[in-house]
């Protein structure tokens, strides 16, 4: 069964304007961009738990979930209907 949402990924024209907004107004770190420019949000101890891409429209780029245990993984990505990859 998923637990929690793990971290998301969105594409954004306005990547770089997303800093001010986290900091400001989500109360979010900033840490250590991405190559591409890509803006990584800490809002605990995780390395990141939220990604904006640079991109051409604002959209939901992945999602990523907790779940408790490999039986529970398996019956989540059967669920979800949709690749779900095991990090």
């Amino acid at each position: 069964m998923i637990q929690s949402l793990s971290y998301i990924g969105i594409a954004s024209p306005n990547a770089a304007a997303w800093p001010e907004f986290a900091t400001s107004i989500l109360g979010a770190e900033v840490a250590e961009p991405g190559a591409d420019g890509t803006v990584r949000l800490r809002v605990d101890d995780a390395a990141a738990r939220i990604y904006i891409h640079p991109g051409e429209r604002n959209d939901l780029a992945y999602l990523g979930w907790a779940v408790a245990q490999n039986p529970d993984f398996a019956h989540s990505r059967h669920a979800l209907g949709t690749e779900v990859v095991a990090k």
